[in-house]
């Protein structure tokens, strides 16, 4: 594990040149650092300018947190942060933004989701391509994507546009993404029943009833509808939405194996097995169904729910207990091939188009992909946040047993961004820590024995006409397969009419936008 962390920060120390006349970001160069290079790379920056930011997540009051001042120390540049009133309407909020005409020097979100997509972003004038920037203020972040082929293919367009500074998921000492949500199920009901951890949907089944009957569970399973869904999918080999499968792009609500699991969500929602307000449920209804025993499987986060769960019901029910499900199979003895990995979110800050402070933005950014910079991001300060114990960084108890009684989570959000999409490389050393509970860690294993990180389609960007065509298109495939997900399972609509479903979405043009997909995977492979 050492030597694989050292061999990844490593990869963030130096910089290396770009190739080629037309300014795209090639692999395969030098790592030598000239002289010029460590002086663009230096820190603090005299200057006296104001950077303003456009925080898709986190707070305005970002800046007066000690790792905001100590970003502002260490950087020597000062920011204004600017926020969405609330994340329910924060994609909402940056339309506005972006049709305000009054753009921020730098903004956060997921550029890969910007309507037309993000060249077309650049076209419009909304944000810089960063190809010229990087080559001459930023050569951290340039050394990732010049020695890093996957991360070249996957922060670039298909014209070779580098649109952001990205948001860079740790991987493990494998080169695995971990996965961080999951099924969690009450073990000690498990125990009192004599019951063995289920594996398979039938068994599965057998548990939820036996909750339902023996324990008196008004909503043995109580999960959100999409959940429901994005959770049990793999069982059938499908993904949520789009996918890939032997290198063919799939729409997993267009497949046979979808009308399978349609049979197995409907007959456990007539036998009422499952919450069947799932439709309409939140959080809050989900988190009180767990903690006043009415539920004995939902789907949440190691960190938010699985945590916060145990913690709560400590000092109310000694014997409560919870723990991770594996991925559910068909067949016994049989392992699921695709997991719960998720797709990435392509979240990263742009420069806007109409900054006068591109530069300073660049170097800005840049160091959080330093050595420092990533230190900084992922542990806070040295001496007060975490200190080195045997070479590793070790977080203290203002983290992890903060005298004022902040949650692990809030401690965290005062010190580091890493649990927070930091716009600089995540540590897997931080993860490590985040979760103090066994069960939390033992979560992590279970929801990450599956590498299913093959079958999610990679950060593929579409021309205009794809993204206008793609965004109708599916815009009224989701609405129609959402509306018929809800009747098939409530039984408004047989699940014998499948085959019309099916032929419904085909005139919708599902094939073609699995089509325009696979056009696009197809260049994203061809870079």
């Amino acid at each position: 594990m050492k030597k694989a962390l050292s061999l990844t920060l490593c990869l963030f120390i130096a910089c290396t040149t770009l190739a080629g006349c037309d300014g795209a970001i090639k692999t395969g160069s030098s790592s030598a650092l000239t002289n010029q290079e460590l002086a663009k790379s230096s820190y603090p920056i005299d200057t006296d300018e104001v950077l303003s930011v456009w925080r898709g997540s986190g707070s305005t009051e970002f800046s007066q947190t000690p790792l905001g001042k100590e970003l502002e120390k260490r950087t020597g540049v000062k920011i204004k942060c600017i926020s969405p009133t609330s994340s329910s309407d924060s994609a909402q909020q940056f339309n506005l933004l972006l049709a305000s005409g009054e753009l921020p020097d730098i903004m956060e979100y997921k550029w890969y989701d910007v309507p037309g997509g993000p060249d077309k972003a650049i076209e419009n004038g909304y944000i810089t391509r960063l190809n010229e920037l990087i080559d001459g203020y930023a050569p951290n972040y340039r050394k990732i994507l010049t020695e890093n082929e996957v991360y070249r293919k996957r922060f670039t367009t298909d014209t070779g546009n580098c649109i952001m500074f990205p948001f860079i998921n740790a991987v493990d000492e494998n080169g695995v993404m971990p996965v961080s949500s999951g099924f969690m199920i009450r073990q000690d009901w498990l125990d009192e029943l004599g019951l063995e951890t289920p594996e398979t949907i039938e068994e599965w089944y057998n548990v939820l009833k036996a909750f339902k009957e023996k324990k008196g569970a008004s909503a043995p399973l109580c999960i959100k509808a999409e959940s429901i869904f994005s959770g049990l999918s793999e069982a059938y080999n499908i993904k949520n939405e789009f996918y890939v499968d032997d290198g063919a792009v799939k729409y997993s609500k267009y497949s046979p194996q979808y009308k399978e699991l349609l049979k197995t969500i409907k007959k456990w929602y007539d036998e009422k097995l499952l919450d069947n307000a799932s439709v309409s449920l939140d959080q809050k209804v989900i988190d009180s169904n767990i903690i006043n025993g009415n539920t004995g499987i939902t789907w949440g986060w190691i960190g938010a729910n699985l945590g916060s769960y145990i913690v709560t019901m400590r000092s109310k029910n000694k014997n409560f207990k919870l723990s991770a499900l594996p991925v559910p199979s068909l067949v016994k003895g049989e392992k699921p091939k695709m997991g719960h990995a998720v797709a990435l979110t392509g979240f990263g800050s742009a420069i806007s188009a109409d900054s006068t402070k591109k530069e300073l933005a660049a170097k800005y950014l840049d160091y959080g992909y330093s050595k420092e910079g990533i230190m900084l991001y992922n542990f806070g300060i040295e001496g007060e946040s975490y200190t080195i114990v045997n070479g590793e960084p070790v977080y203290t108890d203002v983290i992890l047993n903060n005298p004022n009684g902040l949650s692990i989570n809030e401690a965290m959000s005062m010190y580091i961004t890493a649990h927070q999409n930091p716009i600089s490389v995540q540590d897997i050393r931080y993860r490590n820590q985040y979760y103090q509970l066994e069960e939390q860690k033992q979560a992590s294993k279970v929801w990450s024995s599956i590498d299913g990180s093959k079958y999610i389609i990679p950060l593929v960007t579409h021309t205009v006409e794809e993204s206008s065509s793609l965004a109708k298109t599916m815009s009224d495939v989701k609405s129609y397969a959402d509306s018929m997900y809800l009747k098939f399972i409530t039984g408004v609509e047989s699940i014998d009419n499948f085959d019309k479903y099916m032929e419904q979405m085909k005139s919708l043009g599902i094939e073609k936008a699995i089509e325009t997909k696979q056009n696009a995977y197809n260049r994203y492979n061809n870079k």
